[in-house]
């Protein structure tokens, strides 16, 4: 499942759905921005027990300017902070050996 601000309404409506008629746990891929209070709320009530992000790189400038990403440091921590709070783990994609990356940059 993957989460956009264009389909809360939906998301909400399919979430509600889906843990009335399905009820199994699941895991979805969100954008760290996307992962709003009452997005990760009705994540958690239907049954979502992981959240996969592709954050890409731990180096701002490279996953804003080379990947293009525009996901600041705040909105990854903030997201993690809601996941934990309604006790969703997180996952994250990563990329090593980006280009122009150093490897201080990879930590």
């Amino acid at each position: 499942m993957f989460v956009h601000p264009d389909y809360y309404d939906w998301l909400f409506d399919f979430l509600k759905l889906y843990k009335q008629k399905a009820n199994i746990k699941f895991t979805c891929n969100v954008r760290p921005d996307y992962l709003v209070d009452k997005v990760v709320e009705a994540l958690s009530n239907a049954g979502c027990r992981a959240v996969a992000m592709g954050l890409e790189s731990a180096n701002c400038k490279i996953r804003n300017e080379i990947l293009g990403k525009d996901i600041d440091k705040k909105q990854i921590i903030e997201a993690a902070q809601r996941l934990k709070k309604y006790k969703i783990k997180l996952m994250t994609f990563n990329i090593m050996a980006l280009p122009h990356e150093k490897i201080d940059d990879v930590y």
